[in-house]
């Protein structure tokens, strides 16, 4: 395959398909590529089907300033063989919430080793690798018929390690991945209640999670979703 021509064909599409209004919402709401095309996510992975898995294509995709052209390669790249290097190099290079949710359900969630790569992910402490280790916790709590519970079980108290002060965003997005173990089973409900329970709220962000755990942590809401 040409690259640059498939990148061109991309490109190319990703105009005919382009959301002006949406463009500007997301630019209003922080996001800083030098392309914005607005498209939405279904858009994104329709495109991505007519490419699915390459590699080379994924690198180059990864490698342009756009906010489509990121997620694309998320959707392309195969997690059967992507490297873990790359998936370091990607992930540190991260700076929006959405690419971080997107590299998490397209790419990282799927991925084959993922001892080694949340051994890497969880000692990173940079704001969008908190938010990636958390939303992985959580992507993979909801499908825990294809994961190591104890793997889940090791890495939330880590977790809680990253709540920071002044991070209340990823307060709560650790908060969703707390509220996502906790309705595995009554033996994970138990593990994230005693963690919780142990949280001193003598922070913003620590008052914050344990606010966003309060209700999910109702014996009444739990006897319900269980």
């Amino acid at each position: 395959m040409d690259l640059e021509r498939a990148f061109s064909t991309i490109k190319k599409r990703l105009h005919s398909l382009e959301n002006g209004p949406a463009a500007e919402s997301l630019r209003s709401h922080g996001q800083t590529y030098k392309y914005i095309f607005g498209l939405s996510l279904e858009n994104i992975k329709m495109v991505a089907k007519d490419y699915y898995p390459n590699s080379e294509l994924a690198r180059l995709l990864w490698s342009k300033d756009g906010r489509e052209f990121k997620i694309l390669a998320t959707c392309i790249e195969s997690p059967k063989t992507v490297r873990l290097e790359q998936l370091k190099q990607w992930s540190l290079q991260v700076n929006e919430i959405e690419l971080a949710e997107q590299l998490v359900i397209n790419l990282l969630s799927k991925y084959p080793d993922l001892e080694l790569y949340l051994a890497f992910i969880s000692q990173e402490n940079t704001v969008f690798s908190k938010k990636i280790f958390s939303h992985l916790l959580a992507w993979l709590s909801k499908k825990p018929q294809n994961v190591d519970l104890n793997m889940i079980k090791n890495y939330l108290p880590i977790l809680i390690e990253k709540l920071d002060g002044k991070e209340l965003f990823i307060a709560k997005s650790i908060a969703f991945a707390f509220r996502s173990a906790l309705s595995i089973n009554q033996e994970m409900y138990d593990v994230v209640k005693q963690l919780v329970d142990a949280v001193e709220d003598n922070t913003d962000a620590k008052k914050v999670f344990k606010e966003e755990l309060k209700w999910a942590l109702d014996p009444e809401f739990v006897r319900f979703i269980m």
